[in-house]
């Protein structure tokens, strides 16, 4: 004895230089209640199933710069503005 609720939920993730993973999820939450004599046993089970996957892929540029020691790309547009390509700040 239970019942069954399902929801569809879309992510995008990246995987490397201009490529992206789109999933789509059917998120399946079940709620089953275990009937024994005397006794009732009641749980919710819920599991991801992949519907679908693609990657996207765009094109590679020319050039790839990543900065690693920067939460945003406005810090990293600061400091290259500030202390110049090429130069060292430290």
């Amino acid at each position: 004895m239970g019942s069954v609720k399902s929801a569809f939920s879309n992510t995008f993730t990246s995987t490397g230089i201009n490529q992206t993973r789109h999933r789509i999820l059917l998120t399946v939450n079940a709620e089953v209640n275990i009937l024994l004599p005397g006794y009732t046993v009641s749980t919710t089970v819920e599991t991801p199933v992949n519907v679908a996957e693609t990657v996207i892929v765009g094109s590679v540029p020319n050039n790839y710069t990543y900065f690693s020691q920067f939460d945003n790309p406005e810090e990293a547009a600061g400091y290259f503005f500030d202390f110049g390509a090429g130069t060292n700040a430290n």
